[in-house]
């Protein structure tokens, strides 16, 4: 089952967040960004001195979109969050 991990990509655009799974079998997962409730970071020790770790990003309903094990989580989180906080302040004008 591994061989389907294998290969991710993730990205994140002016209005959506998509990650793609797999090798042989795809699988995309995508949330536009002013659906986002929430950005969470979690890692264990071991991740943090590697710095890497899992970000949680969830949605109206019962969407989420996880990017595991990145690089720089902190940094995508901070990014992510300021995305969405821009985002709700146009959506208000």
């Amino acid at each position: 089952m591994w061989v389907f991990y294998i290969h991710t990509e993730a990205g994140v655009t002016s209005r959506r967040m998509i990650i793609k799974t797999g090798l042989l079998n795809q699988n995309i997962e995508e949330m536009l960004l002013h659906a986002t409730e929430t950005v969470e970071f979690k890692a264990s020790l071991f991740q943090r001195l590697f710095n890497v770790g899992t970000i949680r990003v969830t949605g109206t309903g019962e969407s989420d979109v996880v990017f595991k094990n990145i690089t720089n989580p902190m940094e995508i989180k901070r990014r992510l969050d300021d995305i969405v906080v821009m985002l709700r302040q146009n959506q208000r004008r």
